[in-house]
């Protein structure tokens, strides 16, 4: 079961809270972050999912992480670039996997993993 936990992007990482504010842990590792979302967990996952414009090892993309910011993974290809000026991202509350991109002048794309 997703517990309820705060989130809070500052200097291109992510942190997070599990007592209200009081403390802070930083939980994105290698990746500096943009912008991100929160979406529906992944079934029997305590986080949600994570969505995540920003650079890993310097490679910009679309990042989804699914165990709370330890491990990302890139979830668009070089096909799939939509001029790299993405505004904003979101995770879908009630489809897991489903990611929504805000670009800047290609309106709002989404995508869904394969296979789900």
């Amino acid at each position: 079961m997703c517990q309820n936990r705060s989130w809070l992007l500052l200097n291109g990482g992510l942190y997070r809270s599990r007592d209200a504010g009081e403390t802070w842990a930083h939980t994105t590792g290698t990746i500096a972050i943009d912008g991100f979302g929160l979406g529906k967990p992944l079934p029997g996952a305590a986080f949600p999912a994570l969505h995540a414009l920003g650079r890993n090892a310097g490679q910009a993309g679309v990042w989804r992480s699914v165990d709370g910011g330890a491990l990302w993974i890139r979830i668009n290809d070089a096909g799939h670039q939509w001029g790299l000026r993405f505004r904003a991202i979101t995770g879908d509350p009630r489809r897991f996997g489903r990611v929504y991109v805000a670009t800047d002048g290609r309106g709002i794309v989404y995508g869904d993993p394969r296979g789900v």
